[in-house]
């Protein structure tokens, strides 16, 4: 859990300064940052951990797709798939996740989609509640016991409540703090015989908070953490921790 301190210091630190408007925000070609569409290309950090398997962490790299717009009312949206930057790290490093033995904490097709609407907006602060979207897959593996992958685990789809609350920070950045809980609804389950199975073993819940800050130099910094909420008896306590550095480039 001391990941999760990281956050509303990271949050806090960057209120430090002074700022215009979120709408004025232009890069040096004059383009609109804030106000845009764009593809962000990243380095990623993770880390893996849980009450029953091993910690699992690493760098890689992915994109996301982020569009946003300042006014009342406005909408913006974003998407990550971190299945295909964790199968870009697993290429590399397959040695070290065998025998079904570690963490599984990722993205399937759909991926994490957020979509939100402006309900404050103004000039330094937008506040904008919506709706989060997509899919997990998820699993424990542990070195001892049989069957070793330990409910809650599966592929699941999931929806839920989101928020996103950006404020200006002086005249070139701005930070994007967000918040949503995913409620599972379906589990596609696997029958394999080291896959617990448990009749009636109610789907986990998963809670997403974040931050990150982006310059009008179109680079971002951002810190993730996505906690697993089992309600089951196993009572898991999941956790992935991400850190991001990458560069945005307008669509």
């Amino acid at each position: 859990m001391k990941t999760l301190y990281l956050i509303p210091t990271f949050i806090f630190l960057s209120f430090a300064v002074i700022g215009q408007s979120l709408s004025s925000l232009e890069d040096g070609r004059g383009n609109d940052v804030y106000e845009s569409s764009s593809v962000g290309i990243f380095y990623r950090y993770t880390s893996n951990s849980g009450k029953y398997a091993p910690t699992v962490k690493g760098s890689t790299f992915n994109i996301n797709v982020r569009k946003s717009e300042a006014g009342k009312g406005g909408r913006s949206w974003h998407f990550e798939n971190p299945a295909l930057g964790d199968i870009i790290w697993l290429l590399f490093n397959s040695d070290e996740v065998t025998n079904n033995v570690g963490q599984t904490f990722t993205s399937g097709l759909i991926g994490w989609h957020q979509a939100y609407w402006n309900v404050v907006a103004k000039d330094k602060l937008i506040i904008a509640p919506g709706f989060s979207a997509g899919d997990y897959i998820f699993g424990s593996g542990r070195d001892q016991g049989s069957p070793n992958i330990l409910e809650p685990n599966g592929y699941y789809l999931y929806a839920g409540p989101a928020i996103k609350a950006s404020y200006l920070l002086g005249d070139r950045a701005w930070i994007d703090g967000f918040f949503h809980w995913d409620i599972t609804f379906s589990k596609l389950k696997n029958d394999d015989g080291a896959y617990q199975n448990i009749d009636g073993y109610k789907y986990p819940h998963f809670i997403h908070l974040g931050a990150t800050v982006y310059d009008r130099s179109r680079f971002f910094a951002g810190i993730k953490l996505v906690r697993l909420v089992d309600r089951g008896i196993n009572n898991d306590r999941a956790t992935r921790f991400d850190f991001s550095l990458g560069y945005m480039i307008n669509i």
